[in-house]
């Protein structure tokens, strides 16, 4: 699972925990460097999928308190009814087959779906995946 919120004093997270359903043993995938890291968020869409047979999840959209670091090709659009959180566009993706994993920005050409949360994501045939919502 990536991120989530607590109450009742309102704060959120961005790591990312991986479940191994072989074992029922769960483990925080620790990023290895402080660059790129998704905003702290609820409500994203995640999918997974293997490149070269490795591992890896796309982290898509959510609502979050606004970040103080923003990606140049993700969208933020304030709340209307709270302006200090979010709504976003941000894409993110991590090999979690590596240890440390590493946050990267995918370069995503066509049209970016607008900022969003509260959707359904799902991979189809291991190398795309839809949207739905």
């Amino acid at each position: 699972y990536y991120g989530g919120n607590c109450k009742p004093s309102d704060c959120y997270h961005n790591n990312l925990c991986e479940l191994n359903s072989l074992t029922n043993n769960w483990r925080e995938v620790i990023n290895s460097t402080p660059d790129n890291v998704p905003m702290k968020k609820i409500y994203c869409g995640m999918i997974s999928f293997k490149i070269n047979g490795k591992n890896n999840l796309l982290v898509f959209g959510g609502y979050g308190p606004v970040p103080v670091t923003t990606h140049s090709h993700s969208q933020y659009i304030l709340h209307p009814n709270n302006p200090n959180r979010c709504i976003t566009n941000e894409a993110h993706m991590m090999c979690v087959t590596t240890s440390p994993g590493q946050w990267i920005v995918p370069v995503i050409t066509g049209t970016r779906p607008p900022p969003c949360y509260g959707f359904t994501m799902h991979t189809l045939h291991n190398d795309e995946g839809v949207m739905f919502g």
